[in-house]
């Protein structure tokens, strides 16, 4: 047993060690100091991106800061790792963190990085994905320029007449031919091939998508094999239901604002989908809220969604430590 734990390690490591090198090599635009590493996600370049040049890069909201840092322009695809401060307190159970951002940019901090500072004091190993993203602008007054006219795009296609209501694409299929929708089954394939060197348990494996981050969440809940399955699954303010659910998916949380222009309709229709096949899903419809609360503390019940689906990932025996 312990040749055999031995070898892994190696095997592990060796692999890892590849991932590693590919991250050093990337032009990253940031690393948090208090994150553990950075890796790749594949090893070498993602495929399908062969010919993309430009370089990933970080901004501040054209809308005033709030939510924290964007981060745009990923080609490399990278997990940014962030472990449990007591290994004696680990879960061994690790969740991917896939931010929002309409494919545009990375909601980095509200719906990353504080993400996975919160999941690790609870134990479990948290991971934020860098998926890749379109281009947009490389100089930053034209991208802020960019991101308004988009916002006000998706605005303008919220707006409700009687005689016109909103027709919005369900997330699930907002990005069908994006190739950032893959790259959360990848994170899912990277974890559980590496686990134990990350010291997870390969069986404890789930991920969580907040908006656009949904539907790369929504491609790993429909896509997998037996090797990028997840374990549980995760959507805040996302959403989607024109799917076809496999035998084995595995429970899933859905959180959103009853106010939400752009999710409410669609996480409502994916609770409704799961519910008549008769897949495990809980549901939590907050009054108000918006679009994008993230980690933000408004003074609203939606500050409780992280401690909710906490005490969901615990009666699933994931908070457990092991």
């Amino acid at each position: 047993m312990k040749n055999t734990t031995a070898k892994l390690l190696v095997a592990g490591s060796i692999l890892l060690g590849a991932c590693i090198l590919d991250a050093q090599e990337l032009n990253i635009a940031e690393r948090p100091i208090d994150a553990d590493e950075v890796v790749a996600v594949y090893p070498g370049v993602a495929p399908g991106s062969e010919q993309w040049n430009w370089k990933e890069e970080l901004s501040i909201p054209p809308w005033g800061g709030r939510g924290g840092r964007l981060v745009r322009n990923v080609v490399q695809p990278t997990l940014t790792i962030f472990n449990p401060p007591n290994e004696k307190n680990s879960t061994h159970t690790a969740v991917i963190i896939a931010p929002g951002g309409g494919f545009r940019w990375l909601s980095i901090d509200s719906e990353g990085y504080d993400v996975a500072r919160a999941l690790a004091a609870r134990g479990v190993t948290a991971l934020v994905l860098k998926y890749r993203l379109d281009h947009t602008p490389d100089d930053e007054d034209a991208f802020r320029k960019d991101a308004i006219a988009f916002l006000t795009g998706v605005a303008q296609g919220m707006k409700t007449t009687a005689a016109a209501p909103p027709k919005l694409p369900p997330p699930s299929s907002l990005a069908d031919a994006k190739p950032g929708r893959k790259d959360g089954a990848a994170a899912i394939d990277y974890v559980r091939r590496n686990a134990v060197r990350l010291h997870i348990d390969p069986r404890r494996i789930g991920i969580i998508g907040f908006s656009a981050g949904g539907s790369v969440t929504n491609f790993a809940l429909t896509e997998y094999d037996s090797q990028t399955r997840p374990d549980f699954a995760a959507e805040i303010y996302s959403g989607g239901s024109d799917v076809p659910w496999k035998l084995d998916t595995p429970p899933v949380f859905l959180a959103v604002a009853g106010d939400d222009p752009i999710a409410a309709e669609w996480c409502l229709k994916m609770f409704q989908s799961l519910r008549e096949s008769k897949k495990s899903v809980e549901l939590h419809v907050y009054a108000s809220g918006g679009h994008g609360f993230g980690m933000e503390e408004r003074g609203l019940t939606t500050d409780l969604w992280l401690n909710e689906f906490a005490a969901w990932l615990s009666s699933l025996g994931y908070l457990t430590p092991q």
